[in-house]
């Protein structure tokens, strides 16, 4: 087994589902009242998943452009086959999320046009973000282990908060709130990996 299998092993074993299951909890905490609710570029599903235990009453749809879903026999899937494109009709959902997904993109406009298309009316994001080099280089040291050695492709394309405020004028997306600081790590490395670095927004057509 090679050095990257070796990592992913650990990395999904020791880390993946603690994590899914804390970042579900505070998604949960910040959600607008819906009852539907899409979970774009979902992953392996861990979030989505432990987001459906979080927020019972609200029926979650997942999609993403590789099939790695596992919780099929408890969510609906639906495999995206075009990378542009989310394969739903418009208006289709009360809230679409986007989930440490959009740094994964080079260009972040059009999968937030995606994501307000098939929304009615939220879109909410839970993204990274840097204020300086030091917080910019934390950040890729960060993704590289559940990200890297599973061939995700990972442009360390992180977005300063004016950047990100930006990117939401130009997407027309109001900005109902963006809280910063949110951490699903333990207490020993806030003070290293947090530092106002990972956030939720919640924004409105």
């Amino acid at each position: 087994m090679g050095f990257s299998q070796t990592l992913d092993r650990f990395y999904n074993r020791h880390w993946s589902g603690k994590r899914a299951k804390r970042l579900a909890q505070i998604l949960a905490d910040h959600l607008p009242p819906c009852t539907t609710l899409l979970d774009a570029g979902c992953g392996k599903g861990d979030l989505a998943f432990h987001l459906s235990l979080c927020a019972p009453h609200t029926a979650i749809s997942a999609c993403d452009t590789v099939d790695r879903f596992q919780y099929k026999n408890h969510l609906n899937f639906v495999h995206q086959t075009q990378n542009d494109r989310l394969p739903f009709a418009d208006n289709s959902f009360d809230v679409v999320t986007l989930n440490f997904v959009l740094h994964h993109t080079d260009d972040y406009l059009p999968l937030l046009a995606e994501a307000k298309r098939v929304s009615r009316r939220h879109v909410v994001i839970m993204d990274h973000t840097h204020h300086n080099i030091v917080e910019y280089l934390i950040l890729c040291a960060i993704d590289i282990p559940g990200n890297i050695p599973a061939g995700i492709y990972t442009p360390f394309n992180y977005k300063t908060p004016a950047q990100w405020t930006d990117i939401f004028a130009k997407a027309a997306l109001a900005v109902r709130s963006f809280q910063k600081g949110i951490c699903w790590m333990p207490a020993f490395l806030k003070p290293i990996f947090v530092r106002k670095m990972h956030f939720v927004a919640v924004l409105e057509k």
